[in-house]
């Protein structure tokens, strides 16, 4: 599923359409995304009160549906639960998304 992503293109798009409120401060992490490129458009959007924290520490977690190893062979979607605020979908494929984690 990844594949389809591979690059993470839809990172823009999940960033632009998401409706996180950056009042405060917002911890967030990162998992099958770089970090550096989520930092890139919440900027250019005009977010800038946010800093990126372990996913353990985080409240929201910025994702492409790569696989992760956690002592077996996971998805970043299988291994981060919570509420979707924000996604992006092609033919039916969930590619990237923002979930508020439950830690």
């Amino acid at each position: 599923k990844f594949e389809n992503d591979y690059w993470g293109g839809s990172l823009k798009e999940l960033i632009y359409k998401s409706n996180l409120d950056f009042k405060q401060t917002v911890k967030l992490s990162t998992c099958g995304a770089g970090a550096q490129l989520v930092k890139h458009y919440l900027k250019k959007r005009g977010n800038h009160n946010f800093k990126f924290v372990s996913a353990k520490d985080a409240d929201y977690i910025i994702m492409t549906n790569r696989v992760t190893w956690n002592d077996k062979l996971v998805t970043c979607f299988n291994n981060f639960k919570g509420q979707t605020i924000s996604k992006v979908e092609r033919n039916g494929l969930t590619l990237s998304e923002i979930r508020k984690i439950n830690n």
